[in-house]
């Protein structure tokens, strides 16, 4: 199923908070590549866009591919950022956002007082 590049990055945004579209491609997304950085990625890919967590040294590579990036988004949706669901199964209690100066506005992470920690056995 082919998207338009407008539709991935629309898609993106409401999923991670904040995307953005680093060059335009030549047509619709049949495929995506995606990778942590660009020199992740072999030189020649089967794809019609590129969607990068940090984009800051794509240069001129994939000539001719869409290329999305989302780095603030990436690290609050797909790695632990301020991940309150995990936190409050870990105990955690007193659970706050750490705020930095971002691009995005968005939080940083989260700081907690740790709770007693038990065993599964203790359960």
């Amino acid at each position: 199923m082919a998207l338009s590049l407008q539709a991935l990055h629309a898609w993106l945004r409401r999923r991670l908070g904040e995307a953005e579209v680093r060059r335009g491609g030549n047509g619709p997304v049949n495929g995506l590549a995606l990778a942590l950085d660009p020199v992740d990625l072999p030189p020649a890919l089967n794809a019609d866009a590129v969607f990068l967590h940090r984009a800051n040294r794509l240069g001129d590579a994939f000539p001719g591919l869409a290329v999305l990036n989302s780095h603030d988004g990436f690290d609050l949706a797909l790695t632990t950022g301020p991940n309150l669901a995990l936190a409050m199964r870990l105990g955690w209690q007193d659970i706050r956002p750490v705020e930095l100066e971002r691009a995005s506005g968005l939080s940083a992470g989260a700081v907690a007082r740790l709770g007693q920690l038990r065993c599964r056995a203790e359960r």
